[in-house]
């Protein structure tokens, strides 16, 4: 289970995975690094520039990763998710996968568009995504 929550003092880009993003890069750390290494996608860097923790995960930032230097946003968006897709679809190949993000109320419309994007058909993964977030905020969120 990963796990994550939208804060709402905090100001970050993509509010929805921020944090469940840091609990991939915690799990990820706790494995053996020859594991990791082997399942490091390819196209790792755009994921560690929308999201910096995953550059601490060994063989994320490695030499010889495909050059990211002269990529748009949408595109460097669209090569993070199919990187974070790639481990999640091995992540669910090994055990069940449930992504959990806490508050959705308070996330941002960035963080909901990756969100979308990483379980939209028809290459979605098998995992099971539950929110939560407060009813009473719904008119306003």
């Amino acid at each position: 289970m990963l796990t994550g929550r939208c804060y709402e003092q905090e100001s970050v880009p993509f509010k929805a995975l921020d944090s469940l993003i840091d609990s991939l890069a915690d799990y990820l750390g706790k494995l053996p690094v020859e594991v990791v290494r082997q399942v490091i996608p390819e196209e790792s860097l755009p994921l560690v520039r929308l999201f910096p923790v995953m550059g601490q995960v060994p063989g994320m930032t490695d030499a010889g990763k495909p050059a990211i230097d002269n990529v748009d946003q949408q595109e460097m968006r669209q090569r993070a998710m199919n990187a974070m897709r790639e481990l999640l679809k091995w992540l669910g190949a090994r055990q069940p996968v449930v992504l959990y993000i806490d508050d959705l109320q308070r996330g941002n419309v960035d963080g909901a568009v990756l969100l979308a994007d990483l379980v939209r058909p028809p290459d979605s993964l098998c995992v099971m995504l539950l929110g939560s977030y407060r009813s009473e905020n719904i008119g306003t969120s």
